[in-house]
């Protein structure tokens, strides 16, 4: 039993590095494609020099992945990972400041209750995540998944039943 749980953790954690690592090359990818194009944006009428895609490609995946940690399950998914430049924290000030201008005005106008439900309604459309899943990632809806594997967490009805007939620490 102890060697089936120590080869589960092991694929585990092989699998995780394996997603962190992709992770770490898309968010190299993305930092570099949105640092060349504000560049792009800003500097317009200035030459640019291109470097061959052998070259570009080589200067993206020169540096070393960091190296992985055993980390919780509630930081795997951490929105931290992500570096905000002070332009992306200036775009966020104008934009919650125009959002509270016109929130004054609506109030000014006894529709501010109005005002906060027609904006929720964009925001929520709009914060919903329509992207398909990532490969190896699984579906918190056990029947999804390949061989109706539950993820890590679920209450199934085995384990429920165990803890009502024997108590918590039965499981």
């Amino acid at each position: 039993m102890e060697a089936k749980l120590a080869a589960y953790r092991a694929e585990k954690q092989k699998q995780f590095e394996a997603q962190k690592r992709g992770e770490w090359l898309s968010g190299a990818y993305s930092r570099a494609t949105g640092l060349l194009k504000r560049t792009r944006e800003t500097h317009q009428n200035q030459p640019t020099m291109e470097l061959p895609e052998e070259e570009a490609s080589e200067r993206l995946l020169s540096p070393t992945p960091p190296p992985s940690h055993d980390l919780p399950q509630a930081d795997l998914y951490s929105p931290s990972s992500s570096s905000w430049t002070w332009i992306d924290l200036m775009t966020l000030a104008c934009k919650v400041g125009l959002y509270l201008t016109f929130f004054g005005i609506s109030c000014h106008y006894e529709l501010g209750a109005a005002y906060v439900v027609v904006t929720a309604l964009p925001v929520m459309y709009f914060s919903t995540s329509t992207r398909g899943r990532r490969p190896g990632e699984v579906s918190a809806y056990s029947v999804f998944n390949p061989g109706c594997e539950a993820i890590d967490g679920t209450l199934t009805g085995e384990q429920f039943q165990r803890e009502i007939m024997y108590g918590p620490g039965a499981t």
